[in-house]
């Protein structure tokens, strides 16, 4: 099998291992919601933060360790493979005894981060002893998942995980709906990254037996790693205050309760990033190698423009879905009106989820002309904006403040890499295009949100499954009116239109 067809199948998995992966968590989530509740729900989401906070010690090397097989492994040189992965065995073995040692040192700080929650402290210690052994057995049994990501088999990783998946979700409703137990709940978890990890171990060897499991790791393999982990850590780091303070700052500051109601949005806009994610990452490749080769820039440009309004047209529709039906579907999803936060809520995490998704061309175009450093210094710009006004927001309007400073660095991350973009590729001219097009955008999806809003509320029922339903598909149905409207003449139009009519004839 050639390397394309195997990334068209990795691919391809990819995209349905994050399906599973969505409905089997929103199923579990839904049980979980009925049978355990928002406080440990809240605890959940707070724990895995933290977790994800101590998983810092990995600093990136994964990405380092994965580059340096590479080679060894086209030129087949099984005696260099085998020197790495003794390494890598012995970096994964120390990363798992640091975040051992720091586990137990954020054990004594719990009280601190966990707070207002009728749950027994017996049960927050035992649930977060838990959650840490999970993160440490996926570093003691699951290196050799980078060789096989180097040799293009990360597609039977995503495979093993996706039936791993499945079978422990259902046993995880099992124990949730007979026991009500959300610690048998996390020792299933552990169970799933273990046999997962251990049916990989076993192919492994079974591929990969000239691997000598006594081999001596090379001192110097471990400065070059360590070298090149420095390359991948602001990023790392970065990454982490994005998308793992939230949770922690809104527990610290008003109560570890107020994270489980407010993880119901949360979960909706992270599985709409989750999807367009999965389904534009096979595009980050093909960027590179276009803007690597003799293309021109007003080609570039336009391509570029073009994948923005397909990006924009699928960011458009779901965003004006969510701020316009997420309330009706929290409250039917969890059966409860206690659940339903304040509408800035929506519109906040909407905000959040626009942006990310709109702007995401104009990162992979950076990481496409090799702008790695710069790539670094707009992450940490971004992240710097959002710790420090997340920890301001809480303190002077609670919930919304974090969730605004989450909105608010993500459009500095905008700017600043438009700013990269087009002064070190384009030039002042094509930035303005870029940005005109982007105002008309937003100008555009305001309009779109406000007569979804309208026409929905004239609904002639009072059934929240039927107005959700109903305004799901209004929504949808004026965006794409509105879209027509505004951008019906213009070229991206025109090009997306011209490939789905082609599309349709060949069909």
């Amino acid at each position: 099998m050639d390397r394309k067809t195997i990334a068209v199948k990795g691919a391809g998995i990819g995209v349905a291992s994050q399906l599973v992966n969505l409905v089997a968590k929103f199923v579990v989530r839904t049980f979980a919601i009925r049978y355990l509740g928002m406080e440990l729900l809240g605890l959940d989401s707070v724990l895995i933060d933290i977790v994800s906070m101590l998983s810092l010690a990995e600093m990136g090397l994964t990405s380092a360790m994965l580059f340096r097989l590479y080679k060894p492994i086209i030129d087949d040189d099984k005696k260099r493979v085998s020197v790495l992965m003794a390494s890598y065995r012995m970096i994964y073995h120390i990363i798992a005894a640091v975040i051992t040692v720091l586990g137990i040192i954020i054990f004594f700080f719990l009280p601190y981060i966990v707070k207002n929650i009728s749950i027994t402290w017996e049960q927050i210690y035992f649930a977060y002893v838990l959650q840490l052994i999970c993160s440490i057995s996926s570093y003691i049994l699951a290196y050799q998942r980078i060789l096989l990501n180097a040799d293009q088999k990360k597609h039977l990783c995503l495979l093993v995980d996706m039936i791993a998946t499945v079978i422990f979700s259902a046993l995880k409703v099992f124990v949730i709906v007979l026991l009500h137990s959300y610690l048998f709940y996390l020792v299933l978890n552990i169970f799933q990254i273990i046999i997962a990890n251990i049916v990989l171990k076993i192919y492994s060897f079974r591929t990969y037996s000239y691997i000598d499991s006594k081999e001596k790791c090379d001192k110097a393999d471990l400065r070059v790693i360590l070298n090149d982990t420095k390359e991948v850590l602001g990023g790392k780091i970065a990454g982490y205050i994005y998308s793992g303070t939230d949770n922690m700052i809104i527990s610290i500051v008003l109560g570890t309760g107020i994270v489980g109601i407010l993880s119901n949005y949360k979960y909706i806009s992270s599985a709409m990033k989750g999807i367009v994610n999965s389904t534009m990452s096979t595009i980050q490749p093909l960027i590179g190698n276009y803007l690597n080769s003799d293309a021109t820039k007003s080609s570039s440009f336009r391509t570029l423009l073009r994948y923005t309004f397909i990006r924009y047209l699928i960011a458009g529709i779901s965003t004006c879905a969510f701020t316009t039906i997420s309330d009706s579907f929290v409250q039917i999803w969890a059966k409860s009106d206690a659940v339903v936060m304040s509408y800035s809520i929506s519109l906040l995490l909407a905000g959040d989820y626009y942006i990310g998704c709109v702007y995401g061309p104009l990162n992979e175009y950076l990481i496409g002309l090799g702008e790695f450093k710069l790539s670094k210094i707009a992450m940490s710009i971004g992240a710097f904006v959002n710790i420090a006004f997340s920890l301001l927001g809480v303190l002077t309007i609670g919930c919304e403040g974090v969730l605004l400073a989450t909105v608010l660095s993500q459009s500095v991350l905008w700017i600043v890499n438009g700013i990269i973009v087009f002064r070190s590729y384009y030039n002042n001219e094509y930035g303005y295009i870029y940005l005109k097009k982007q105002v008309a955008y937003i100008c555009g999806l305001i309009i779109s949100i406000v007569v979804s809003l309208v026409a929905t509320k004239l609904l002639p029922t009072d059934n929240l499954v039927y107005r959700c339903i109903l305004g799901g598909l209004v929504s949808g149905s004026v965006f794409f009116l509105i879209s027509v409207l505004l951008f019906g003449r213009t070229e991206e139009f025109r090009f997306i239109y011209g490939l789905l009519n082609a599309r349709l004839r060949d069909n």
